[in-house]
């Protein structure tokens, strides 16, 4: 069975940028794996880093439209990482 977690934040990024720093997965120079400040922060271990998804709105968004995904949801700025 699969699972679907949604983490939300108000008010804790100002940009896409800051909150793709946040979630997206790093490796070093050596290609060793690196877990993102999100991942560490909600010990979240044994993901693929594909599957997260960086929604961001400006204006905020109805809570059901994020669980939508891309099609067809509201949301301009969506970012795969």
């Amino acid at each position: 069975m699969s699972s679907v977690h949604v983490f939300v934040s108000s008010g804790r990024f100002r940009s896409l940028r800051e909150m793709s720093e946040f979630a997206n997965h790093t490796y070093t120079n050596d290609g060793d794996s690196v877990p993102s400040r999100f991942a560490t922060e909600v010990d979240l271990s044994h993901y693929e880093p594909a599957t997260i998804e960086i929604p961001h709105s400006e204006s905020g968004v109805p809570g059901g439209s994020i669980v939508c995904g891309p099609v067809g949801a509201p949301i301009t700025n969506w970012s795969r990482r």
